[in-house]
């Protein structure tokens, strides 16, 4: 069986539509807990509603903790083999699950299966595919950080399907955002298998006004998590060394752009310093590094040294 964790948080908007993408799955031995997590919209009253009407759907309600909280809530109670995260504003493909257990059953030796992501903008039912650079087949988890480090795959957990076996006691860290990645680096980190499928099952909405969307105070635990991935890569004996310094350079470059695209550097004064600061001191380093893309080294020129001009440019983007 599979346990479809869903975190619910005022999406009375969307949660419609993310429930019948889950429902209308081919793969039919599924069970979807429905974590509230203290919603103040109409989004509780639709998940006891959902509950009604399907007896796979289990709702849970609790004090608002974040997302983070509310998946580990759904670890908790979740009874499936095989454990999946779907965010309450995106959908899925009716045939995602049906494709990832097959793969499963069929390659023992893999512990997850990721399948390719379409983003579309909020009010729009089509998207365009998002990394997705990788061709069908099983990778190692060296070669799974590369890819993320190279951004040519993603590191979220709403498009995976997990062995639960392999989940085991690990938990989503609370209070942080990308938490993503580090709940996936401690499943595969012993010698752990993923596959991935290309196929763009999942799709992502875009939504105004999310943490990801706007200056924020949670945005510098991007760079935060960087520098704990490097340690613990260090400390593992994973010689990836120019891969994760170009994700860090990455990782910065973006966290300046949000707060220059806001014009908000001075609420975050201190980060935003303590960035510009560390891709100066490797200025060299930062160009001579063959995983970190030509329009990245441009972007961290215009936010380090022309923020002025950078913001002047997004008016025309």
């Amino acid at each position: 069986m599979v346990s479809i964790i869903v975190p619910v948080y005022n999406v009375a908007n969307y949660l419609d539509e993310c429930l019948e993408s889950l429902l209308c799955q081919t793969y039919q031995n599924i069970e979807i807990l429905l974590i509230d997590d203290g919603s103040t919209d109409s989004s509780s009253e639709k998940c006891d509603n959902w509950a009604l009407r399907d007896k796979r759907i289990k709702v849970f309600h609790k004090k608002n903790g974040g997302l983070s909280s509310a998946r580990n809530v759904g670890l908790k109670f979740a009874s499936g083999n095989f454990i999946g995260f779907i965010d309450s504003d995106d959908r899925i493909g009716c045939n995602m699950y049906a494709e990832m257990v097959n793969i499963l059953e069929t390659n023992p030796a893999v512990d997850i299966i990721t399948c390719g992501i379409e983003m579309f903008m909020d009010g729009e039912k089509k998207g365009k595919a998002f990394m997705g650079k990788l061709h069908e087949g099983i990778y190692s988890f060296i070669d799974y950080i590369k890819y993320i480090f190279q951004y040519k795959i993603d590191n979220a957990v709403w498009n995976k399907l997990y062995r639960k076996e392999c989940i085991a006691e690990i938990y989503f860290e609370e209070g942080k955002i990308n938490e993503d990645f580090l709940f996936n680096m401690n499943i595969l980190r012993k010698n752990g298998r993923i596959y991935y499928l290309p196929e763009t099952f999942y799709k992502y909405r875009v939504r105004k006004g999310s943490i990801t969307q706007q200056a924020n105070p949670k945005l510098f635990h991007f760079v935060e998590n960087a520098f704990v991935i490097k340690r613990q890569m260090e400390l593992f004996g994973i010689s990836v060394q120019k891969e994760i310094e170009a994700y860090i350079y990455s990782v910065m470059t973006n966290y300046i752009s949000t707060i220059e695209k806001y014009n908000s550097a001075l609420y975050y004064k201190d980060n935003v310093c303590f960035c510009r600061n560390y891709l100066f001191d490797r200025f060299p380093k930062c160009f001579l590094n063959m995983y970190w893309g030509w329009k990245m080294k441009i972007k961290m020129i215009l936010v380090c040294i022309f923020p002025d001009l950078y913001r002047f440019m997004l008016r025309f983007k």
